[in-house]
């Protein structure tokens, strides 16, 4: 990166904390499925403190909105926000204005994508944690393949991350589909029965057909300032 490029980021982001303080959040479409044998619980929000696997000096809350189906948790509409007071280390705020300003859409896109999947593994690593804390270990063995401990998570598949001033001065990054196409992604966990050791697989799919090929890009909420392309998030590799 150039002199240049670096002295705009840093000018953007020294607007946006003069503006009213770093406060950044990241959501997502709703694309929970229709509950059509009225065999779930309702939709509540909830919210965590944790950090991030990439950046694991930041403070992050993480909000979302949570029901349980048939056994399973399925969640949806994930915000990431960014504590206002944080650790010197913390280079989240950066590398977000960094890979917007700086960065190639390629980049973007990876940083982006990598960043969501990452979060929504620190939610689900959160329920399994607690889940094994109960003392119900046994429960929760690994049998001829089958999965024990399941944790959804449901959005747009085809997505472009908007990035916008809240009334209250922070800044909030947040995503709007690109069209009619929704994704499922299961978190399965188990025990190895023989190690005992935590086993888990990721299947990810798209729940409509569809292509993310938009001739235009949808239009973000008012407040909102720029936004990314329209990225396909829900690749299986």
């Amino acid at each position: 990166m150039n002199y240049l490029k670096t002295s705009k980021i840093y000018l953007i982001v020294a607007l946006f904390l003069f503006i009213g303080g770093i406060k950044n959040a990241f959501a997502q479409t709703d694309c929970l499925p229709v509950d059509i044998s009225n065999s779930c619980t309702s939709i509540e929000r909830f919210t965590l403190a944790s950090t991030h696997p990439d950046f694991p000096s930041c403070r992050l809350i993480y909000s979302y909105d949570l029901r349980f189906c048939s056994g399973r948790l399925q969640i949806a509409n994930v915000t990431v926000t960014i504590s206002q007071v944080q650790d010197p280390e913390c280079s989240l705020t950066f590398s977000i204005f960094d890979n917007f300003f700086a960065g190639s859409v390629l980049e973007l896109e990876r940083f982006l994508g990598d960043f969501w999947s990452s979060a929504l593994g620190q939610i689900a690593d959160n329920f399994w944690a607690e889940t094994l804390s109960s003392g119900s270990n046994a429960a929760f063995t690994c049998r001829n393949g089958i999965e024990t401990f399941t944790v959804g998570f449901y959005r747009g598949s085809c997505i472009s991350f908007c990035v916008g001033m809240r009334p209250n001065g922070s800044v909030e990054i947040n995503q709007v589909s690109c069209g009619q196409t929704c994704c499922q992604e299961l978190r399965n966990y188990c025990l190895d029965s023989q190690t005992g050791e935590e086993v888990v697989t990721i299947v990810v799919e798209q729940q409509n057909e569809g292509d993310c090929f938009p001739r235009d890009l949808p239009a973000c909420k008012e407040g909102s300032l720029f936004q990314s392309p329209c990225f396909e998030l829900c690749e299986t590799n």
